[in-house]
């Protein structure tokens, strides 16, 4: 009997044959022993280190099958407080519940990435416009989309009014310099002494 098979035979005997016959069936015997031995074939079996499976990765978010209508579904709140109101908008062919939705679709069809936030480290005017919120949730142009707006300071307020139109509610008109640079005040006229001696 060749050494190989008096260790194969040792090995079996030794892991009471379960676990070791179910590897030589799946894998046959060459590669059951392949890493346990040294290379000279001698000595004592050298244990193998377990491999770490992959981690497992979401799913990714399934797109919308090729040549459908863009799918949004708009969500608004006039304060915190407020009841929460929804439309859904379609767009090519322009539809859904939404109260215009020739102008909301043609508002960001054109419009540069509609749906950007703020970019980080970005100046913003600490100015408060109101208590308006809005999600967007859906796929725009074969991409997901999941974006929140505010009107809570200048940068915030930019966003909304480049697409104002799809967001739907009516916001008061706030004045153009709000906390900025002092306005001129009223003329007042003062009546000048004339020169000389006030006595």
């Amino acid at each position: 009997m060749s050494c190989a098979r008096k260790l194969w035979a040792a090995a079996l005997a030794a892991a009471g044959g379960v676990a070791l016959s179910a590897l030589l069936v799946s894998s046959g015997p060459a590669r059951a022993l392949a890493g346990t031995l040294p290379p000279d074939g001698t000595g004592s079996p050298v244990p193998v280190t377990p491999v770490p499976a992959p981690p497992v990765l979401p799913p990714p978010v399934p797109a919308p099958p090729m040549g459908q209508p863009d799918s949004l579904l708009v969500t608004v709140r006039e304060s915190g407080s407020s009841p929460a109101l929804s439309w859904s908008l379609t767009c090519n062919p322009d539809g859904g519940t939404h109260p215009d939705p020739v102008l909301a679709c043609d508002t960001l069809s054109g419009t540069r990435n509609p749906f950007a936030p703020v970019a980080p480290g970005t100046m913003c005017p600490m100015i408060y416009y109101g208590p308006q919120t809005a999600t967007i949730s859906g796929y725009w142009q074969g991409q997901p989309v999941s974006a929140q707006f505010s009107r809570v300071d200048g940068c915030q307020e930019q966003r909304w009014e480049k697409i104002a139109p799809v967001l739907v509610i009516p916001v008061l008109p706030v004045p153009a310099n709000p906390g900025g640079p002092f306005l001129p005040g009223p003329v007042v006229s003062v009546a000048l002494l004339p020169a000389g001696n006030p006595g």
